[in-house]
């Protein structure tokens, strides 16, 4: 939403939040050493095989492109990462 300098909203909280979870798990940024035309253009970033399916499943729905294919509210991401730990 930024990117395309659309009004931000709390689905914009989450994906900051997933794209924190993704650089917890890979140890990079989602997108690194990309410009923004080419973020814009990409949109996506690449999810590798892990260790833990699950977290990696949570990272992808907070980072997914359309916002309403986010998690709906903080608590939802919250419960879901809760859940990856009671496994």
């Amino acid at each position: 939403e930024q990117l395309h300098e659309e009004r931000l909203s709390f689905a914009t909280d989450i994906w900051l939040v997933g794209a924190c979870l993704y650089e917890v798990l890979y140890g990079r940024a989602p997108f690194p050493r990309q410009t923004r035309a080419e973020r814009i253009a990409n949109g996506t970033c690449t999810f590798e095989p892990g260790p833990r399916a699950d977290v990696l499943a949570v990272a992808r729905k907070a980072l997914a492109l359309r916002p309403d294919e986010r998690f709906s509210t903080m608590l939802e991401l919250k419960q879901a990462l809760e859940g990856c730990l009671r496994h």
